[in-house]
Order: structure tokens, then sequence, then C-alpha cells
């Protein structure tokens, strides 16, 4: 065997063991992700003797009894799932139009704030602003008003989530050839609707990524949703599912399974609709980096 052959299969030896650990990798990452998810969903779904025990396989079969039961037990159950819905569309329409807006005009418009605009997101993105401008946040909210109100919740998150959609929507406007914005331009075309006849059809997938990224922020959020409001009625699902026990009796561990399922399922559904989308939006956006 020469000492060619021999660099050859040493080169593939490698090559294959690497490919070997990465995708053991992936897969270690994926069962980490996935195993307490499908664990959850199988505890949701078993009887009380089974939940109560350490089988993995139901010896009394599946029911679905645990679902209707937390519905009925927790009165406010609707109403939380229905203020963290306008929370999450209100702040996703909010955050994505205004983070569109102002990546456009540091792409494709001329004005000598450029930088100050990229450094303060940068900034924004750095700082832990959520937990650090909370009480600003609460004292702004008080003085407006709108403490306890599910629409006043709109504003923060939108706020919150405002650097992170600009730098998705910055890498997606870059993408955009500056020469179809100079010619629409040259027509005659204004800024407002070079943006919205030319910039917006061709960063949809952009918007896609920067509205679903907005959506799992706020849908998720406890801390915001359980310091600007009080009442039950008013707040969202992830604070009343850090007092899931209330309503279905002390530690009924398949009936809260059944409301954290309950409660991803939204997000789940949503990112099934937009998967492709997103996908072709983040590699968009990676290939420009």
């Amino acid at each position: 065997m020469t000492t060619t052959t021999r660099a050859a299969g040493r080169s593939d030896l490698r090559a294959l063991l690497g490919r070997v650990a990465t995708h053991g990798y992936l897969v270690l990452l994926v069962l980490f992700v996935a195993l307490p998810l499908l664990w959850v969903l199988l505890l949701s779904v078993k009887t009380l003797p089974d939940a109560y025990t350490n089988q993995i396989i139901p010896r009394f079969g599946l029911t679905l009894e645990h679902y209707w039961q937390t519905w009925g037990a927790i009165a406010s159950l609707r109403r939380n799932f229905l203020n963290s819905a306008i929370v999450a569309v209100g702040s996703i329409f909010l955050t994505v139009a205004a983070a569109s807006l102002v990546a456009y005009a540091v792409v494709h418009l001329r004005f000598r704030a450029k930088a100050v605009v990229i450094v303060t997101a940068f900034a924004a993105l750095l700082i832990p602003v959520r937990v650090s401008g909370i009480i600003g946040v609460w004292a702004v909210q008080r003085q407006l008003d709108l403490l306890d109100s599910v629409l006043g919740l709109i504003p923060p998150y939108s706020t919150f989530g405002l650097a992170v959609g600009f730098f998705i929507m910055k890498s997606t406007f870059e993408l955009i050839p500056k020469e179809l914005m100079e010619a629409a331009e040259v027509d005659g075309a204004s800024p407002l609707w070079r943006f919205w006849h030319v910039g917006v059809p061709l960063a949809r997938n952009g918007l896609i990524v920067a509205g679903l990224t907005q959506f799992i922020l706020s849908w998720g959020d406890y801390l915001l949703a359980v310091t600007l409001t009080t009442s039950l009625e008013s707040r969202t699902l992830p604070v009343l599912l850090a007092t899931a026990t209330g309503g279905m009796g002390a530690w009924n561990w398949p009936s809260i399974s059944a409301v954290f399922v309950m409660a991803s399922l939204p997000v789940l559904i949503v990112f099934i609709l937009v998967y492709r989308r997103f996908m072709q939006g983040v590699l968009e956006g990676g290939l420009r980096g």
C-alpha cells in the first residue's frame, strides 16, 4: 500500500468519524428537546392509575379526560388563551411594521444617523432589557393607566422585540438589489411607495421569520405579564401555567400536563404552517451573513 493510499484512507476515516460525530450530536440534541415534550404529552393522555406509576407504556389505555376536565375546571382558561392571542398578534404587527420600516430606512435610504440606529439596536440585544427595564416599564404603564390591561401589554412586548426584528429585517432588505430601489426612485416613486411595493413583496420570508420570532417571545413570556397585570382575567397563559394546580386540585399531574400541551399547540401549529417560508428566510439571512 502506497503512502498516498494510506493518507487517503486516513482522510476518509476522519471524514466518516466526523459525520458520525455530527449526526450523533444532532440525534442527542433532538432527543434532549423531544423526550421531555413526549413525556408531557404521554402523561396528559394517561389514566390516573397509570400516571402515578413508573411505567412508560400505559396499562389502562389512553384518555382525553384530562383535557375536558381542565377546560372546565379552570374558569379563566379560555380568557387567558384569548389574552395571549391578542397580545401575540398585536405585538407581531407592531414589531414587524416598526422593524421593517427602520431596517428599510437603514439599508435603502440616505441619512446621517444610520450608525446610531444600528449601535442602539445592538446595545438592546446585549443589555437584558426585559429584566433591567421592567421597573421603568411598570412606572410608564402606571402613568398611562395601562396596568392590568391586555392591550397595555402589547407596546412593551413590541418594544422588547424590536431589536431582534430590526436585525432580521436588515439582513433581509440587504438581499434586495439597490438597483431596483434606484430604478423606482428614478421613476418618481416615493420612499414609502418603494418600501410597500418593492421592499415588502421581496422581503416576505424575512417578515415571516421576524413575525414567528416575536410570536414565540410574546406567547411564552412570563415576567412582563405577571408584573403588569394583577387580575386573573387580564393575565396571559404563561401566568396561568405558573398556578395551574389551583383549579384542578393539588399536583394533578395529568391535568397540568394537558394545560401545557394546550398552551404549546398554537406555537407548533403556526410553525408547521409557515415552516417552509421560515426556513427560506433563515437560510437567506445566513447566506447574507
